[in-house]
């Protein structure tokens, strides 16, 4: 067997483009990846140089600083660049540790990082993959990786083409924001964050950057404009997109097997809702170590829940009941909730689509070539929808797939055949950072929007297609799903698909469940969780083996038992007690002379059982000297929230088992997790 080519997809073809600089640019034909054949290392279009004076560098430092210094755990920033750049500074000015690296003493780097930088650099380096891994070694879960590279999405590459200016002999690798994430989820990195790099540019500026290129029209069409302009204008900065591809990503634990979630909503589909859910419990696909259906039934009326209660206990099958009926986009927004694997795939539990297509579909994604898979309808064979009972239905409803597919191509520069089909497919890794809201039919063209707008291209690949009509269970409206179709294509041009940067990182380190420092006492232990207060989400005794578990807590500075704090100060807890009655409650004795109401006082204790303790903030130096405690006793043990079932037995044994939370004296720093 010929020596795989391709450093992301194992490939073995790559195709020609062209020749720049003497070095042949080739594609892999399987996941898109471009190299650049090291075969004449003489000048680039444009090289570089040191652009430290440069105020659009010196901006770019700023971002980017700002960036990694928000969103980076405390420790040493590695910076691997070319030549001196402000960024070092800049991340020095924001409080972090830095220490330097050219791309060719990368591999030489040891030791641990909180997070590392590629400035303009990976495109350097001969194998990316070896280059990730190696940069995975280096951190902790949790550590920030950050990159500035050139995309081959951006306008400017595709305008350009062949006389693109980040052409260059150094270069050994060019990647779009596909080949990129790929790139990067192999590797064992997570919570990809892509975005351009906007950069602030005078026009100038961009005369002397164009200079440099041999595209000699747009070089003489900038110098006129420069010289017929008022200074200033033409020494005005601006922001623009650029050719720049910014990717923040988080090192994560790497899972040894690969797993399928299948999103199933379910709503009123008695005829097939039994044959659907079977075919996809036993359907196997090579490749995939471990299948979840994660089903949403949203309360038929026709006896579709009764059917689906009969699944339950199978394995592989979890299902979410409604409490009413949402929509469709609101059973897959529940679903994706509930979701666990690598990879997810849409499927509706009617017969109108052909399980058997699962393998093709799933191939190109499990074989990293691609992230995003669409099941056409409509290529191959025009599987155009046939009513048998209502052709005039059939023609009207095959004219708004023409008309829609028409809509959503021209407003998003896409050529996709069938964008509105049931079979999306894509790595669970594509969510990250995209928010949601749509219920009904909607969020077919809301999911598939805002992962264009995020930058994925899909792949369609052919799929087999028995239409149903409304006889035979279709709920599709004529009139109002139309305008819902309208008004999500044009809402979501405009409007951003994004979370706000740090609090999707902040969920996101909440997801990775560090250790918790363990919390030893008389009768039991616990973990906090750091939003909003401290809550209790499990319990268990604390020389068991699963004390200390609980939610998880987001970049702490300084705990107390998992209490993340932002600064020199540490908060006043909150204690609530998720289930159960407050039976008890003695003073909690902390500076301030925070109390706890007795138990006795209905009116101040909710039937939840709250208890809540107020005070000046302190500082570490003097919570490290407190000791306070808070005693109370709860009835029903085994119903309290997220419940340890391993631990039952030994709550059971003891109905009023006493629950103490104790602040040991003299700890500056919370206890080693054990």
């Amino acid at each position: 067997m010929p020596e795989a080519i391709c450093p992301i997809c194992s490939g073995y073809e790559q195709n020609y483009l062209f020749t720049v600089l003497g070095s042949r640019v080739l594609r892999c034909s399987a996941c898109g990846f471009v190299r650049m054949s090291q075969e004449n290392l003489g000048a680039s279009l444009a090289e570089r140089g040191d652009w430290a004076g440069y105020e659009t560098e010196a901006d770019a430092a700023e971002r980017y600083a700002s960036t990694v210094s928000q969103l980076c755990p405390a420790g040493k920033v590695l910076l691997i660049c070319e030549g001196p750049h402000p960024l070092g500074q800049a991340l020095r000015t924001a409080g972090l540790e830095v220490s330097y690296s050219a791309s060719n003493a990368f591999y030489k780097q040891k030791g641990a990082f909180a997070g590392i930088v590629f400035l303009g650099s990976l495109e350097r380096l001969e194998d990316p993959k070896a280059a990730m891994e190696h940069a995975y070694s280096l951190m902790d879960v949790g550590g920030l990786l950050f990159i500035a590279t050139p995309s081959l999405d951006s306008r400017a590459a595709r305008f350009f083409g062949r006389s693109w200016v980040h052409w260059r002999s150094k270069n050994a690798n060019y990647f779009n924001r596909t080949t990129i994430q790929l790139l990067l989820e192999r590797t064992g990195f997570g919570k990809i964050w892509l975005q351009p790099d906007r950069r602030i540019f005078a026009l100038d500026h961009v005369v002397r950057r164009l200079h440099q290129s041999n595209f000699k029209f747009a070089s003489k069409m900038a110098l006129s404009l420069y010289r017929v302009l008022p200074k200033g204008i033409s020494h005005h900065p601006m922001r623009f997109s650029t050719s720049g591809l910014l990717v923040t990503a988080m090192k994560t634990a790497r899972k040894e097997q690969t797993t399928l979630s299948v999103i199933m909503p379910v709503y009123n589909e008695l005829p097939t809702v039994a044959a659907a859910l079977s075919a996809v419990l036993e359907k196997q696909v090579a490749g995939i170590d471990r299948k979840e259906i994660v089903l949403v039934e949203s309360n038929s009326t026709d006896g579709t829940r009764d059917v689906v209660r009969s699944f339950e206990g199978r394995e592989g099958l979890k299902i979410v009941y409604e409490d009413l009926p949402r929509g469709k986009g609101h059973a897959v927004r529940t679903g994706l909730q509930h979701a666990t694997g690598d990879i997810v795939l849409i499927q509706d539990a009617d017969t109108e689509y052909d399980i058997n297509d699962y393998d093709e579909l799933l191939e190109p994604i499990m074989r990293w070539r691609q992230v995003f898979v669409l099941g056409s309808r409509h290529q191959g064979d025009w599987k155009m929808r046939t009513f048998t009972d209502n052709p005039a239905l059939s023609t009207l409803f095959n004219f708004g797939q023409l008309f829609f597919t028409w809509l959503m191509n021209t407003l998003y520069q896409q050529n996709m055949t069938d964008p509105f089909t049931m079979y999306k497919v894509f790595r669970r890794e594509c969510l990250f950072g995209l928010s949601f809201e749509c219920n009904r039919f909607d969020f077919d063209h809301e999911l598939v929007i805002k992962f264009l707008r995020k930058g994925y291209r899909p792949l369609e690949l052919p799929v087999n297609y028995c239409s149903r009509s409304y006889s035979q269970g279709k709920k599709v409206t004529i009139i109002g799903d139309p305008l819902l179709w309208i008004k999500a294509n044009f809402k979501y041009r405009f409007v951003s698909p994004f979370k706000p940067m740090r609090e999707a990182y902040r969920e996101a380190r909440k997801e990775l469940k560090p250790d918790k420092p363990r919390v030893k006492s008389e009768a039991s232990a616990f973990a906090f969780d750091a939003a909003g207060g401290v809550s209790v989400d499990r319990v268990a005794y604390a020389d068991s083996a699963f004390a200390g578990v609980g939610s998880s807590v987001a970049k702490p500075q300084y705990s107390f038992f998992g209490l993340e704090t932002d600064g020199d100060e540490i908060p006043t807890p909150n204690l609530e007690l998720v289930a159960g009655t407050n039976k008890t409650a003695q003073e909690a004795d902390f500076p301030g002379g925070a109390s706890v109401p007795p138990a006795s006082d209905a009116s101040k204790m909710p039937q939840a059982g709250f208890v809540s303790a107020s005070k000046t903030p302190v500082s570490p130096a003097e919570f490290a000297t407190m000791d306070a405690t808070l005693n109370f006793a709860i009835d029903e043990p085994a119903s309290i929230t997220n419940f340890d079932p391993e631990s039952s037995d030994l709550l059971q044994n003891s109905p009023q088992p006493e629950i103490r939370i104790a602040a040991p004296a003299k700890h500056p720093t919370p206890p080693e997790a054990s």
